[in-house]
């Protein structure tokens, strides 16, 4: 049985909201919401009382719709924090494990992300930069430290928060990327944990401007 209007509504706005589709300050409606999916209002309706009872959104002050509950900056460098630990695990076993077959194929992996740069495909090159690292942390052979380090989302997922940082601090993010290649063809796992702490220090700044820059 197929799911009703109410759910189909409720997993479609939901999946949106967790991967960063509306901006923070945007008032979602009974009527933009059902003029969205194209449904009456009492399913719309339904689908936001019930991501309200879920803290995902919270009623306006003034009773007029809704605003999404933001991750707040905290949780943002929480999981930061834990991406580089659980990479400075792994990446040590990387080091040791892996084949020159890999390298070579991290090789061309990184060129189609120089390509896709040179191209200005600038979101499906951070995309494949994703995939890079986790081509280089699978060698690690540490399946279970591999499954909660993919669980944290990556801040690309949140749109409005990634376009908010600007171009060049992207392509900055990006070139790294280079670096850590140098560090993988060296076997140098400590080169790697200082260029991967550094990256994602600059990346926490760099939410901390847009942060602020909402005024959150």
């Amino acid at each position: 049985m197929g799911r009703s209007l109410k759910e189909d509504v409720y997993c479609r706005l939901k999946e949106e909201i967790l991967y960063g589709q509306f901006n923070p300050n945007v008032v979602l409606t009974e009527g933009e919401i059902a003029q969205k999916f194209l449904v009456s209002r009492t399913p719309a309706r339904q689908a936001l009382q019930k991501l309200e009872n879920e803290n995902m959104i919270k009623r306006n002050s003034t009773g007029c719709g809704w605003t999404i509950t933001v991750v707040r900056l905290e949780e943002i460098h929480e999981m930061l924090e834990m991406d580089c630990a659980l990479v400075d695990l792994m990446i040590r076993h990387t080091m040791e494990r892996i084949t020159e077959e890999t390298v070579f194929y991290l090789e061309k992996q990184l060129e189609q992300i120089e390509l896709l740069v040179e191209q200005r495909e600038i979101h499906h090159a951070a995309d494949l930069c994703r995939q890079f690292r986790i081509s280089i942390m699978e060698e690690a052979k540490m399946p279970l430290v591999l499954k909660v380090w993919l669980s944290i989302p990556p801040l690309c997922n949140f749109n409005w928060l990634w376009n908010g940082i600007p171009l060049e601090n992207h392509l900055h993010s990006i070139a790294d990327n280079g670096v850590l290649m140098e560090a993988v063809r060296e076997r140098d796992a400590l080169k790697f944990q200082k260029t991967y702490r550094r990256h994602t220090e600059e990346y926490f700044e760099w939410c901390t401007d847009v942060y602020q820059r909402f005024q959150l």
